[in-house]
């Protein structure tokens, strides 16, 4: 049975193709799912014309999004030919996170596909990107596109923890490793394993010796871990040193394509969170990020926001 069976991309460039929309496309024909493609057509010289004259704005509006519907229509009409199942909608609103998983919502997808945004000078004045929202919102698995290619991932990654009580207690370690053996699967990709070893911090000069065996101990676990999803323990590697930086350099020195990891679940959705070994990570590194939800995440979103979800979350 595929892993997918609708997937939806968001597109907010303007009647464009985009490495989201190429990767979308991919994963529909590997795994024969029905594609959604929604665009936000949002258009600067209507929203500027509108302060000055509604009229002119009305007419620069419906300009854009005849230009829109026209394109995504052809765009379509291709798709369907070279046997794809694609609906497209256009939306005349900005790609935030809120607007994009309002209409999420009615697709109920089981992938949603975005262009990942390129981190600027300005993320230190305003950490919070529309990505970082959709990472922590998100009930549905995340898929955010760095890189440019029509191709699907040959070398995946997943990141996990063994040891994380998150990870062991709520099994996100399994929802992460499915999902990368999904995505490996579909495109005959080796899967790697890579795993952060933080040891306990140093209390006394005993603490040295101890800290070669809890190493070992902890890989151990790690290829128990991977055994148990059918990766090689020559792909199973132990990092040292500060997570963001040890995930972001092993995934150039393995040149990975696609990263998959999991997004742990706050319970206060509510409240910002931009500092996590997610949230930067998806600023560092240069490959196609997976970002996976733990089990109970719709319970958490539902009692949040009020809004019951069309579909149980993977």
């Amino acid at each position: 049975m595929s892993a997918y069976r609708r997937i939806l991309v968001v597109l907010d460039h303007d009647a464009n193709e985009t490495p989201a929309l190429h990767r979308a496309v991919a994963l529909a024909r590997a795994s024969g799912a029905e594609l959604r493609i929604r665009l936000y057509a949002r258009n600067r010289t209507a929203d500027a014309l509108d302060h000055m004259n509604h009229r002119l704005a009305g007419i620069a509006q419906e300009s854009a999004l005849s230009r829109c519907r026209d394109w995504l229509e052809d765009l379509r009409f291709e798709l369907q030919e070279s046997g794809l199942r694609v609906q497209t909608e256009v939306q005349w609103q900005t790609a935030d996170a809120i607007n994009i998983l309002n209409h999420a919502l009615d697709d109920a997808p089981d992938l949603l596909v975005k262009d990942a945004g390129r981190a600027s000078r300005l993320r230190t004045l305003v950490p919070i990107s529309v990505d970082h929202e959709l990472l922590r919102l998100c009930p549905f698995p995340l898929y955010l596109v760095h890189r440019e290619g029509h191709r699907l991932p040959e070398k995946v990654a997943a990141a996990v923890d063994p040891q994380h009580p998150w990870h062991r207690d709520r099994a996100l370690n399994e929802r992460v490793l499915r999902a990368a053996r999904d995505c490996a699967s579909q495109s005959s990709a080796s899967l790697e394993l890579f795993s952060v070893f933080t040891p306990a911090p140093p209390h006394a000069a005993s603490d040295a010796a101890t800290a070669v065996p809890a190493r070992a101990a902890y890989q151990a676990e790690l290829e128990r871990l991977a055994a148990r999803y059918g990766a090689a323990s020559a792909r199973t590697h132990t990092l040292d040193g500060e997570p963001v930086q040890a995930l972001t350099a092993a995934v150039h020195t393995h040149d990975v394509d696609l990263l998959v990891i999991g997004s742990l679940c706050r319970r206060n959705l509510t409240v910002v969170v931009a500092g996590s070994v997610a949230a930067r990570l998806i600023d560092t590194v240069d490959c196609d990020v997976l970002a996976i939800k733990p089990a109970g995440f719709e319970q958490d979103f539902v009692q949040a926001f009020g809004v019951p979800l069309n579909t149980t979350v993977r």
